[in-house]
């Protein structure tokens, strides 16, 4: 890809510059990388190095957006894979450019 890398930039942002290197659009790659973010912000907040009321507070919306916590893993865990697959399909050197498919 000819990339010029930024040792700053953490490992969703390179993801995130790589899609837009091959040729997506910003808004795109967002798209694409957002479930990932999601992930790893709900394991830090899950974890036990976290603030209570952080964890309370996470848990209660999922249960509110998804009626229970297991419909919220699985939505995650399916955005997740949609965004691998268009990871998969956006970086592959004959790929076509293929944005998330909910």
């Amino acid at each position: 890809m000819g990339l010029i890398i930024n040792h700053k930039v953490r490992s969703l942002g390179l993801l995130k510059q790589c899609l837009v290197e091959s040729g997506l659009g910003v808004d795109e790659a967002k798209e694409i990388i957002y479930s990932f973010h999601d992930l790893r912000d709900h394991k830090n907040i899950l974890s036990a190095h976290s603030a209570k009321d952080e964890t309370v507070k996470l848990r209660l919306e999922a249960i509110s957006e998804h009626s229970s916590l297991r419909k919220h893993y699985r939505d995650l865990v399916k955005r997740c894979d949609a965004s691998m697959q268009a990871l998969i399909d956006n970086l592959q050197p004959s790929g076509g450019h293929k944005t998330i498919s909910h």
